[in-house]
């Protein structure tokens, strides 16, 4: 196999890439080496039937110059019919992989990376071995009285996070070397071809559109034998709330799908996930080796 820093790729989701061009820009601009991109676009206003990938790139070159710029000729535009998160990144990490790329490194489209080379630690990780991994981890997923009290969904939160993100003791601890975790927040998710190549189809078709599906990703982890993933301590900043729950076309989009709208979402993540997750959850480092 050839090292991963030759086939590696980054995969985005976003409804809004003219708002998400600074974090773009940041990931290709912080880089060592170029890494193609796969941005998956959903364009909730207008887009409602699939076009040219010519046409495509033309109304995204139009409002985002700095995209092209910064991944041209890398950069891949793929166009997603409706908000689901899952289901956009499944689209791109499938094109990743049948493009050739071994490993995808998810990012979350308000994702801004401070550190110089950073795609080295991650290539450095993989050609040692992880199979799974993110900028920011959880060592545990679930509490104890998950399948022992009634179901709610907050037994299904994570504990231990852990990160090198600009404002990590907001979130948890900081730490500046890899940590072991059992999963990883859904702002970057890292996986190898050998499981992540159906991970995420495994989600949708699990009916997960957003939520918790970074903690799932865990689960299909430690179901594939992937086990513990590594947090990679990226310095990097992670906005939050912009990817899809922000957007006010995606809340719009949500209630054309569910009643609740993306409440609905959240609460069907929890309530699948823990039924699908049995023999898997709850998620702690002492299970593993």
């Amino acid at each position: 196999m050839k090292p991963f820093a030759d086939t590696l790729a980054v995969v985005t989701a976003t409804v809004n890439p003219t708002r998400a061009s600074r974090c773009f820009e940041s990931w290709s601009g912080k880089a060592d080496r170029h890494l193609p991109v796969y941005v998956v676009w959903s364009d909730l206003e207008t887009l409602e039937a699939e076009v040219p990938q010519e046409t495509l790139v033309a109304r995204v070159h139009t409002g985002t110059q700095a995209i092209l710029d910064a991944f041209a000729p890398g950069v891949t535009i793929l166009q997603h019919q409706g908000g689901g998160v899952v289901p956009a990144f499944a689209k791109g990490v499938a094109a990743a992989f049948a493009d050739g790329a071994e490993a995808v490194v998810c990012l979350h489209d308000d994702v801004l990376i401070e550190q110089p080379g950073w795609d080295l630690g991650v290539q450095n990780a993989l050609d040692r071995g992880m199979r799974f991994g993110g900028f920011g981890g959880a060592t545990r997923l679930g509490s104890a009285s998950l399948y022992v009290e009634p179901f709610d969904p907050m037994q299904l939160a994570r504990g231990g996070f852990v990160s090198n993100l600009r404002d990590a003791e907001a979130h948890g601890a900081r730490s500046r070397v890899a940590v072991k975790c059992v999963c990883f927040d859904g702002f970057c998710q890292i996986g190898t071809k050998d499981w992540f190549g159906t991970a995420w189809q495994a989600l949708v078709d699990l009916g997960i559109q957003h939520h918790l599906y970074d903690g799932l990703l865990g689960c299909l982890a430690a179901r594939a034998g992937a086990q513990l993933g590594w947090m990679i301590p990226v310095a990097c900043h992670h906005f939050g709330g912009a990817t899809a729950v922000g957007s006010q076309a995606y809340q719009a989009w949500a209630k054309t799908q569910h009643a609740e709208g993306d409440q609905g979402f959240w609460l069907e993540a929890h309530r699948r996930g823990a039924e699908e997750f049995k023999d898997q959850l709850p998620l702690e480092l002492g299970r593993f080796r």
